[in-house]
């Protein structure tokens, strides 16, 4: 194999020994492709990657006629790209040339996220009339393309004219953060100056059910550069005033853009400013935001700043949340920081299992069943939930912490919990009781 890579890199070495070759224009437009399809948090269609290339940072306008062919951009890069016909997608021609480039890129283009993170923030800035930065995958095209200050000269004949506008809104600061000093006052201008930044959202009852933090929000700048992790930024904005979190609990604030984007630094910043680690928004609080995530980092963190387990979101507490999404580390970092610190005697069996151990821990029926009622006694919530979620969950999570259930019998309690121990049958309502047959297949 090292040969093999050797080979590829010695390939891929003279097809860039080529490009730097070329003509300076030329050469200047390969790199920039290579740049932009390396660095990009996606696979760009062609469309994209030509209104990209075509942006000029010096100018007021966009002019169309910068627009490369795709003949111009396939013919500069030496044969290292290509154009998927069924996707429109242009990617590299192997995946060895990608696994090249995660080695080298910094040898070949190494300002390549800096200028994509310069070309969003004027793309956007030419196209500021846009009213609204909410996104949605259903109406995203009626609810973005309103009004625009486009050149006079320039009819926008349909949504396509602005081709990199969803890219750019997506993924501007994701570029800029690691330019962030760099690109200080870049971004502090391109947020002063653009109106949909400025204005607070008005969630309406679709936007309650619909509403997601994978999108960046529509909000002040503080939300903003949280969602995207611009921890020098968002301290700017603190330092000059702006709030560090918001009153209404139908929006999302900052500290929450930031969890769901496991943007610890930026966290940190916020927690420390005064934001705070228990507000929610519509039932949800960072803690359980966190173990969504699986982040172990950012629950470790938010724990330390003062975030309260026993606080539940949408009706389930930080443990009951792990516990149904089988978040090993969720569950294990909740005891050793809340329930079950070192020195606690209250819950024996949890307390061994989350204790350091290099081998399995061998665990009987007897064990699993005091177990079980240790977990329930912290998270009574799961005594209402479906069989399944309750003992296969908890018995999936075991096993990752280390337990060996040497037991054969423990997979009776799956098939007919109560015949095994009478008073499982106290432990869950009898509705999840009668499910748990359901699931004898589904033994892990």
């Amino acid at each position: 194999m090292p040969l093999a890579r050797e080979a590829y890199d010695l390939a891929y070495d003279e097809a860039m020994e080529r490009i730097n070759s070329q003509y300076a224009d030329s050469r200047d437009l390969a790199l920039q492709v290579l740049g932009w399809i390396n660095r990009a948090a996606r696979p760009l269609k062609t469309a994209e990657l030509q209104h990209g290339l075509a942006v000029e940072l010096d100018e007021n306008a966009f002019d169309d006629q910068n627009i490369p062919a795709i003949e111009d951009i396939q013919s500069v890069c030496a044969g290292l790209i290509m154009i998927d016909e069924q996707s429109d997608i242009i990617r590299l021609v192997h995946y060895t040339t990608q696994e090249y480039f995660e080695r080298t890129w910094t040898q070949w283009f190494p300002d390549a996220d800096k200028k994509i993170a310069k070309t969003c923030i004027h793309y956007l800035s030419l196209f500021s009339g846009a009213r609204d930065w909410r996104m949605d995958d259903s109406s995203w095209q009626l609810r973005h393309f309103g009004n625009y200050r486009l050149r006079t000269d320039h009819a926008l004949q349909n949504i396509l004219d602005l081709c990199l506008y969803e890219y750019a809104f997506r993924y501007w600061g994701r570029h800029c953060r690691g330019q962030q000093k760099e690109l200080a006052s870049d971004i502090l201008e391109f947020l002063k100056a653009h109106p949909g930044v400025r204005s607070k959202p008005r969630p309406s009852a679709e936007d309650s059910r619909s509403f997601s933090l994978n999108d960046p929000p529509v909000c002040d700048p503080v939300c903003l550069t949280a969602a995207f992790g611009l921890a020098i930024i968002v301290t700017e904005f603190l330092n000059r005033g702006f709030s560090v979190d918001l009153k209404d609990s139908q929006v999302a604030g900052p500290l929450h853009w930031a969890v769901a984007g496991d943007h610890l630094e930026t966290v940190s910043v916020l927690v420390n400013a005064g934001a705070g680690p228990n507000r929610h928004f519509r039932g949800r609080r960072s803690l359980s935001i966190a173990i969504e995530k699986e982040s172990g980092p950012m629950i470790t963190l938010l724990l330390e700043k003062g975030a309260n387990p026993s606080l539940k979101s949408n009706g389930l507490t930080p443990l009951a949340t792990a516990l149904i999404l089988r978040s090993a580390a969720g569950v294990k970092l909740l005891l050793e920081l809340y329930y079950c610190p070192a020195g606690s005697i209250t819950k024996p069996k949890l307390r061994l299992i989350i204790s350091d151990h290099s081998d399995p821990i061998p665990f009987s029926l007897d064990d699993f069943y005091e177990l079980c009622h240790e977990i329930l006694d912290l998270a009574p919530e799961l005594r209402e939930r479906e069989g399944q979620a309750v003992f296969l969950g908890i018995r999936e999570v075991l096993q990752r912490l280390g337990v060996n259930f040497q037991d054969p019998s423990l997979s009776k309690i799956i098939e007919d919990p109560v015949s095994v121990y009478p008073s499982f049958g106290a432990m869950l309502p009898q509705r999840a009781i009668a499910m748990l047959p359901a699931f004898r297949g589904s033994t892990p």
